[in-house]
């Protein structure tokens, strides 16, 4: 079952951590097993030198501590580093989940039947041309009924709307 937030109010939604739960929430989980990965990769190569430096003499614990002994300041370090990381792909996701919200509650209002205004995203926002093609469509359909209320011959109406190209993608 979709978790997609059922407010449309738009600066509710910036106070919100994760606006899209199920998209954001993979991408932190993908984050979570990347780093985990790559720790793990580093801590393996890691023990692999710290045994080598020793001649082969160490047992895995020691080879652990003499590890934690010469690297513990990088691992805390990342330890410090990732809440930033994770917040600022997380922000960083806004950009592309937030415009794909407005779209999505667009396109449910079109389909109902509704009146739905230009989609316009925040300057900085992923899918600029998304909210660009979605405005030509709607300019189209808003010509088309208000054409076809004028009992206007259909042909017509089709000839008079390729007046707004959409560009291929």
């Amino acid at each position: 079952m979709s978790r997609h937030p059922q407010n449309p109010n738009p600066a509710e939604q910036r106070r919100k951590i994760l606006v899209d739960s199920d998209i954001q929430g993979a991408l932190l989980r993908q984050m979570a097993v990347s780093w985990l990965t790559v720790i793990g990769v580093i801590a393996a190569v890691l023990l692999a030198v710290e045994s080598y430096k020793a001649g082969f003499t160490l047992d895995l614990w020691g080879c652990m501590a003499a590890m934690w002994q010469h690297n513990s300041a990088l691992v805390i370090a990342s330890g410090i580093l990732a809440p930033f990381i994770v917040y600022d792909s997380i922000k960083l996701s806004h950009r592309f989940v937030g415009p794909m919200i407005s779209f999505r509650r667009a396109l449910t209002r079109l389909g109902n039947g509704e009146k739905v205004g230009a989609l316009r995203f925040r300057q900085d926002d992923f899918w600029q041309d998304l909210a660009d093609r979605f405005n030509v469509v709607v300019e189209r359909m808003d010509y088309l009924e208000a054409a076809r209320a004028d009992d206007r011959p259909e042909q017509d109406l089709v000839e008079a709307t390729k007046t707004s190209p959409v560009s291929p993608a």
